[in-house]
């Protein structure tokens, strides 16, 4: 079976549970990993657009992830699984937004940044490219059909709740440099 994904974040504020659509836009995305996460794709564009200078807590959270790894991270699982009605949309990126032109993916936990324009050169495969932040983020993986399967899986899920940001601001010299290459086996 498929596994299904939500986007959850949080800031100090609040917690927000997202279904992966696009407020006014009126078309369901598609529910698994791989059939959403791909630059450019308007659910991960709008989410990029949220993130911008602003760090959030991010996770891309499965169906079939276990309830004791949501409650390490801090949040119920039933609160994200219990409940579709509850599930918001996400704002749309402005018309002009493109994560072309963005420079940095920040990870503010773990003092890491990825040099997007390097990430893209190298894992875009037959003019395809994953989007990186769903990847990182995503609790549960491996457990579903449309999951993420190819290189870098040794950093798929690690940054699941961090607290990260795009910016085309130049991260602080004690953060390090991740090369990321995710592509599909």
């Amino acid at each position: 079976m498929g596994q299904y994904y939500k986007i959850i974040t949080r800031t100090a504020k609040e917690t927000k549970v997202y279904d992966r659509s696009i407020k006014g836009d009126g078309e369901y995305v598609l529910a698994k990993l791989l059939e959403h996460s791909w630059w450019e794709n308007p659910t991960c564009k709008a989410l990029a657009a949220s993130l911008v200078d602003k760090p959030t807590k991010v996770c891309w959270c499965g169906d079939y992830a276990e309830p004791d790894e949501t409650k390490a991270l801090g949040f119920d699982f039933e609160q994200v699984w219990g409940e579709d009605d509850k599930d918001q949309q996400l704002d749309p990126a402005p018309d002009d937004f493109s994560l072309d032109n963005l420079a940095f993916l920040v990870n503010k936990d773990k003092k890491l940044f990825v040099d997007l324009k390097q990430y893209k050169a190298d894992s875009t495969q037959d003019g395809w490219c994953i989007f990186p932040l769903s990847i990182l983020t995503a609790l549960g993986n491996g457990r579903g059909g449309g999951d993420y399967e190819g290189s870098g899986m040794e950093l798929v899920g690690s940054w699941a709740f961090d607290s990260v940001y795009f910016t085309n601001k130049t991260p602080p010299k004690s953060y390090k440099k991740l090369n990321v290459t995710f592509k599909e086996s």
